[in-house]
């Protein structure tokens, strides 16, 4: 009777076993067929931490990785980008160059999924100092000034400007441009603020712009004048002068000196000549306002006096 019982009992667990088993076998197809092996296209951020200050990265580092993962479409679909990012831990790295493989075991993705492929599969990163600087403004000047004017000084507000950034590009500036300053045909003073150059790249100015002031001023320059005749004034007798004629170098504006005409300029005053005799007269020019004497040659003439008495009508 015993042992009737336990082939009975022996029978029944077998068939429960086997249901087990073809139910079993029944899910898996039914999950598996409705579920078929895909491949899907994901776009995951990636993280650069602890990073120390005054360091910073200074080549191009992509912000997001492509990951290309393979399972059943189900899980595929339920993936979320943000909790597969990337966390590069950038502890303990100093200046230089640093090389990190990025491998599927970044990613904790569910059972039954995969990545494939990974895209970049490696990131390099350029790491420099930030450092600072102070540079000079240089004002790039645009244009010419009027004719017969020149620019005398030029002042700059600030001065100088502070440029921080990766020391390898800092240090090989000498100085920061402005944008061009226009002085053209100018016949005085021009004041005005003007924009800087941006020197691009990772470095960044105190300021954007300067308040820059250029003064215009009349080009000065010198004339020789050669042979001019000297006239006497105030002359009451009969005289002779020795030399008749001087040489004179004149200072004064340029766009002026091209067209000055000293004819007639050049005299000796012979009104202080009371007795006949010989006098050394100092030789004198008239010059407009804004015009100087720089020499003459020579500087006085020997006038001599005579007993006869000039006629009126006739002094020259």
């Amino acid at each position: 009777m015993r042992l009737a019982e336990l082939r009975s009992a022996l029978t029944r667990n077998l068939g429960l076993r086997a249901v087990a088993l073809l139910l079993a076998s029944v899910l898996w197809l039914f999950v598996n067929a409705g579920n078929p092996q895909a491949e899907s296209s994901l776009k995951v951020p990636v993280q650069y931490v602890g990073l120390q200050p005054g360091l910073m990265i200074t080549n191009f580092h992509p912000d997001s990785l492509e990951l290309q993962i393979t399972g059943p479409q189900t899980l595929l679909s339920l993936l979320n980008p943000d909790r597969l990012s990337l966390r590069l831990d950038l502890h303990g790295i100093g200046p230089g160059r640093a090389h990190f493989d990025i491998t599927p075991a970044e990613f904790p993705l569910p059972r039954q999924t995969a990545v494939s492929r990974i895209s970049p599969s490696e990131i390099n990163l350029n790491i420099d100092q930030i450092v600072s600087k102070q540079l000079p403004v240089q004002l790039m000047i645009d244009g010419e000034v009027a004719q017969g004017f020149g620019i005398g000084s030029i002042a700059l507000s600030p001065p100088s400007v502070t440029v921080t950034g990766p020391s390898r590009d800092v240090n090989e500036l000498k100085s920061i441009t402005t944008e061009p300053f226009t002085v053209k045909n100018a016949t005085k003073e021009v004041t005005r603020t003007v924009a800087l150059v941006n020197p691009g790249g990772l470095l960044k100015v105190s300021t954007d712009e300067v308040l820059a002031t250029v003064t215009v001023h009349e080009i000065v320059a010198d004339r020789e004048f050669r042979g001019l005749p000297v006239k006497v004034k105030g002359a009451r007798y009969r005289f002779s002068l020795q030399p008749q004629k001087v040489d004179a170098k004149v200072r004064g504006p340029a766009r002026g000196l091209a067209s000055l005409d000293l004819t007639g300029a050049a005299y000796v005053d012979a009104g202080a000549t009371t007795f006949p005799g010989v006098y050394n007269l100092p030789i004198m020019i008239d010059l407009p306002d804004g015009f100087e004497l720089v020499d003459e040659r020579p500087d006085s003439v020997r006038f001599r006096m005579y007993r006869a008495r000039l006629k009126e009508t006739a002094q020259p």
